[in-house]
C-alpha cells in the first residue's frame, strides 16, 4: 500500500502508515525489557511506539527500500540517542530529547514556531529522576545515573508550543507529528500522534489508552485539547525530507556573491569582539574580558547551545551585552527607515535570545563552520 504512494510525499507516507494500524490494540510498556534491545511490535502500540513505527516505515519507503532490515535500521535511528542502542538511558525517553537528537542527525525538524502563533515556555525536564519509584528500570543505579545525565541538558529548557486556542489556525499538514505538551511538573509531553486532515480540520491518529486502540480521533485536534485539562498546547514535528526551501541561486549569482563572501569569510576568521566593537562604534559595550575573543568561536558555541539546550549566556554576560549593543544601537537604526525593517528587527530579537539561551534545533552549525 505504501509503495504505491509517490515517495516525494514523505509526510503523506507517515499518515498512510498510521492509517494501516487503526484498530490495533493499545498496550503500554512494550519496550520495557532488560537488557535494553531494539524491540519491534507492529501488533500493539503505545503512543510513542506508534509514532516511531510510522516514521520508520515512511523513511524506509521514502528511501526506496522495502526490506525488514532497513525498517529495523530506521526504527533504531529514530528511537535511540545517536541511532544506537546502548542501554536503557540511550532510549530517547523525553520528547524534547527525542526532537533535539533526531533534528541534529537530520531526521526530524520541529516546525512549531513557524506554522502558527507560538509562545516559548521554559521548563526543567527531570520527571523520571524525580519520580524514580515509578520506573522499574531506574531501580538499577546505572540506568538512574544515565537518565540523570541525559536530563542535565534540559534544565530550564526553552521550547515553543502552540496553545489550544491557536491550534485551529495553525498550518498543520497531513502526516505532521503532534506532541501534546503538559502542565505536569518536570515533564514536557504526555502524548503523541500523527495529524490527518478531514474536511479541512486537523484530527489526530493516535494510540489511545482511553479507547484501548489506535484510532482516528473523532474530535478535531483543537477540541481534543480543550477537553484535556493538563494539555498546555502542542509541538509540531516534521520529517526532514519534507523540508525544502523555495530560495535558490543561479551559478551567476553565486559567482557575484563570492567576491563579497570570500573576503568576509577571511575577516570573520580573525575578527574579535574588540574588532567588531571598534568597527561599529560600540566599544564601550565590549568588556575587556571578551575583547580578544574570536567571534567565530563564540558563534560556534552558540550553535552548540542550540542543539544541547544549555544556557551559557544571559543578559548579564559580556557576550550578550556586546551583541545586544550591536543589534539595538546599530543594526536596528539601519533597518528602521527600510520597508519591513521593523519585522526584521523582531526576528533579530528572537534570534538573539534563541541562540544565546536555548532554541529549537536547526541546521545552522554547518553554515557557521563554512
Amino acid at each position: 500500500k505504501l509503495d504505491a504512494i509517490e515517495t516525494s510525499e514523505t509526510q503523506r507516507l507517515v499518515a498512510e502508515a498510521a492509517k494501516i494500524f487503526v484498530g490495533h490494540p493499545y498496550v503500554a510498556g512494550t519496550l520495557e525489557h532488560s537488557p535494553e534491545m531494539l524491540t519491534v511490535n507492529v501488533d500493539e502500540f503505545d503512543c510513542t511506539t506508534f509514532v516511531e513505527t510510522c516514521i520508520a516505515m515512511a523513511t524506509t519507503i521514502e528511501s526506496n527500500r522495502t526490506s525488514w532490515h532497513d525498517f529495523l535500521y530506521n526504527l533504531e535511528q529514530v528511537r535511540y540517542r545517536g541511532g544506537i542502542v546502548d542501554g536503557y538511558a540511550s532510549r530517547l525517553h523525553y520528547i524534547s530529547d527525542w526532537i533535539v537528537d533526531n533534528s541534529y542527525r537530520g531526521i526530524l525538524q520541529e516546525v512549531t514556531a513557524r506554522i502558527g502563533n507560538a509562545k516559548y515556555v521554559i521548563k526543567t525536564i527531570d520527571f523520571m529522576s524525580s519520580n524514580r519509584s515509578k520506573y522499574k528500570a531506574l531501580e538499577d543505579d546505572k540506568n538512574f545515573s544515565g537518565i540523570k545525565n541525559a536530563e542535565i541538558g534540559y534544565r530550564s529548557h526553552r521550547f515553543p508550543i502552540i496553545q489550544p486556542q491557536h491550534v485551529k489556525a495553525a498550518d498543520i499538514r497531513e502526516g505532521d507529528i503532534i506532541a501534546i505538551t503538559t502542565s505536569i511538573k518536570n515533564l514536557d509531553v504526555t502524548h503523541m500522534g500523527i495529524a490527518t486532515i478531514i474536511d479541512g480540520m486537523t484530527h489526530m491518529i493516535h494510540a489511545s489508552s482511553k479507547a484501548g486502540k489506535v484510532i482516528i480521533d473523532p474530535l478535531p485536534l483543537h477540541e481534543y485539547l480543550r477537553k484535556n485539562r493538563s494539555a498546555t498546547g502542542i509541538r509540531v514535528i516534521r520529517l526532514k525530507a519534507e523540508l525544502s526551501t523555495s530560495f535558490s541561486m543561479t551559478p551567476e549569482m553565486i559567482y557575484k556573491l563570492e567576491k563579497v563572501l570570500v573576503p568576509f569569510g577571511k575577516f570573520m576568521q580573525k575578527a574579535t569582539f574588540g574588532t567588531i566593537g571598534k568597527m561599529f562604534g560600540i566599544s564601550r559595550y565590549v568588556s575587556d574580558s571578551v575583547k580578544d575573543r574570536k567571534v567565530k568561536d563564540f558563534l560556534l558555541e552558540c550553535v552548540t547551545n542550540v542543539f544541547v539546550g544549555d544556557e551559557p549566556y544571559n543578559p548579564y554576560t559580556p557576550e550578550y551585552l556586546a551583541l545586544w549593543a550591536l543589534f539595538n544601537k546599530r543594526v536596528k537604526k539601519i533597518l528602521k527607515p527600510i520597508k519591513g525593517g521593523e519585522k526584521i528587527s523582531e526576528i533579530l530579537d528572537i534570534i538573539l535570545d534563541g541562540v544565546l539561551y536555548d532554541a529549537p534545533p536547526s541546521d545552522w552549525k554547518g553554515v557557521f563552520e563554512k
